[in-house]
């Protein structure tokens, strides 16, 4: 059988080392607690935003189908007008003779 000589300098070295290393285990947990408590946080503001975002995204939708709506009321407007202009022209060059004229042949006719 083999003797073992255990140096009390060496155990008293192993016993602050091992203390120092579940301390710093315990701190490292600390931090690891703290980071994860921080990313959940950060992810429900980000839900959050999101919503937000999206909700915003509606009222935009929303709000441009008013800009949208006179710009098609002025286009109604134009093809309107354009169209009445049509016709009268066309009545214009319809009635080439001048009425007075026509009056004249058609007594003549008589």
């Amino acid at each position: 059988m083999q003797n073992i000589v255990i140096n009390p300098s060496k155990v008293e070295n192993l016993k602050k080392e091992t203390e120092l290393r579940a301390k710093e285990k315990g701190e490292s947990e600390s931090r690891k607690l703290k980071a994860e408590n921080k990313v959940l946080e950060l992810s429900l503001q980000l839900k959050s935003l999101q919503k937000n975002i999206d909700e915003e995204k509606v009222e935009i939708k929303k709000l441009n189908v008013p800009f949208k709506l006179p710009k098609y009321e002025e286009l109604m407007k134009a093809k309107f007008e354009a169209t009445s202009k049509i016709k009268e022209l066309t009545d214009v060059h319809g009635a080439w003779l001048p009425p007075w004229l026509e009056v004249h042949v058609f007594r003549c006719q008589s």
